[in-house]
């Protein structure tokens, strides 16, 4: 086999074939690491809830966004956040146990700069 490559077996037919895998993200549940390949905003917002019980909402619509990125298992909350919130332009403020995403805007980001 070649990387990223994997065997499936059917027993009814008794025949076998050999197709494209994504090992990372295969391996990546006996780590605890998250691995999101053309993850959509509904699947990052389920798997960061199921690892730090917090619930991801979005002051507009997701629906466009695909996230490609690895992280580590004792990858902090806030490094994923603020890792999201750099690709896409974003600001995230945290109420409770949701964490709410809007635009990034120019006063905020001039803010930021001042802390």
């Amino acid at each position: 086999f070649e990387k990223n490559e994997r065997l499936i077996y059917d027993q009814r037919n008794k025949t076998s074939r050999v197709n494209e895998a994504d090992a990372d993200r295969t391996a990546s549940w006996r780590t605890g690491d998250l691995v999101f390949s053309n993850a959509g905003f509904q699947e990052v917002a389920m798997r960061v809830k199921m690892k730090y019980g917090v619930t991801l909402i979005s002051t507009f619509n997701m629906d466009n966004i695909r996230l490609n990125a690895s992280f580590r298992n004792d990858e902090s909350l806030q490094n994923i956040l603020d890792a999201i919130c750099g690709i896409y332009q974003l600001q995230y403020k945290k109420l409770g146990k949701q964490i709410i995403f809007s635009h990034k805007t120019e006063t905020d980001e001039s803010e930021n700069k001042k802390k």
